[in-house]
């Protein structure tokens, strides 16, 4: 029998990031979460929309690799908890060549220790920063592994590139906490993605309230107005903007309301649902919101649109506050 090991495995050009220790999780692992700085990474715009996908490389000679690929990331896999089940609906994970951005590569062992640090203990090894990205995994030691564990280097591996998510074991020694509320540290631990996970990935793609908005009424409309910068600083991002918003939503309210997005109240399918793009810093209403609301509200918007936005979870010390912000009122 197997016992379930999860592997050590080195990330090539995490360590580019400021640390940021996550204070909202009841575990504080031995290195503070650290992210590389998102926009270095040619990958972070293309998985903003919602999409992964993959090749897959055999250079060792196990014909299971392919299925073990394919049950670990997949969408729809058969297995419960691949990345992309854990993921969706924000996520879709799927083996496709053409459009792939992530190689799979099971290597062999001289090959792996040549460009994964030398170390003989180095199960996987991911290039998060080359386009496609590659991650080099160890074919006499996967596949000799049950496929739980193997699955667990392939979410983690993929964890790198995916979400630029930091190792989460003793580094300087390559000790493993066998913390089990990360599938990012090693030993005896997560085997798949735990919440701490998702939440690393969520700071990563979802967009940002703008830092500065504004309202102003102009010959009987409404201007409402944005800037491109995160009111939580630029988390995990080179630049403090919200580059990976590809679009701006807009709800409007009276006063001591609750605000009602415009595609429900008036804005409907023949106007788009008022729906602007970011670059845009403005957008109109006429005297019809200016008569019956007053204020108005602005949403940094990407294909992860149901998740709060990222200064609401939880990185300014704040509780969730819902998915808008004010951008100001006229009355």
């Amino acid at each position: 029998m197997i016992k379930f090991l999860a592997a050590l495995v080195v990330a090539a050009g995490l360590f580019l990031g400021g640390q940021i220790t996550d204070t909202s999780h009841a575990w504080t692992p031995p290195n503070p979460r650290i992210l590389a700085q998102g926009e270095l990474s040619p990958h972070i715009r293309g998985f903003a929309k919602g999409e992964v996908y993959y090749e897959i490389s055999d250079e060792y000679g196990w014909s299971a690799w392919k299925a073990n690929v394919n049950g670990a990331l997949d969408t729809n896999s058969w297995y419960a908890q691949s990345y992309g089940n854990i993921m969706s609906p924000h996520l879709y994970v799927a083996e496709n060549p053409s459009r792939a951005r992530i190689k799979q590569r099971l290597v062999s062992t001289a090959f792996m220790q040549a460009n994964c640090g030398g170390s003989s203990v180095v199960i996987g090894c991911a290039y998060w920063y080359n386009n496609p990205a590659f991650i080099l995994y160890k074919g006499a030691a996967l596949s000799q592994w049950a496929f739980r564990s193997v699955a667990s280097v392939i979410e983690h591996e993929n964890h790198h590139v995916i979400s630029v998510a930091n190792d989460q074991y003793y580094q300087p020694t390559l000790t493993c906490t066998g913390n089990p509320d990360t599938v990012m540290d090693c030993g005896s631990t997560a085997a798949w993605l735990q919440p701490y996970d998702i939440q690393t990935l969520f700071y990563v793609y979802v967009p940002d309230h703008p830092k500065i908005t504004n309202v102003r009424l102009e010959g009987g409309w409404v201007n409402v107005s944005w800037d491109l910068l995160r009111k939580d600083g630029g988390y995990a991002h080179y630049n403090n903007d919200n580059d990976i918003a590809t679009r701006v939503a807009f709800a409007f309210s009276r006063q001591g309301e609750l605000p009602s997005w415009v595609g429900s109240v008036g804005c409907g399918a023949d106007y788009g649902y008022c729906f602007t793009e970011p670059k845009a810093l403005q957008r109109g209403f006429d005297i019809y919101w200016v008569n019956n609301f007053d204020c108005a509200w602005v949403r940094m918007e990407n294909s992860f649109w149901s998740v709060e936005q990222s200064s609401q979870l939880g990185l300014d010390g704040g509780a969730p506050a819902g998915h808008w912000a004010l951008a100001g009122c006229w009355r």
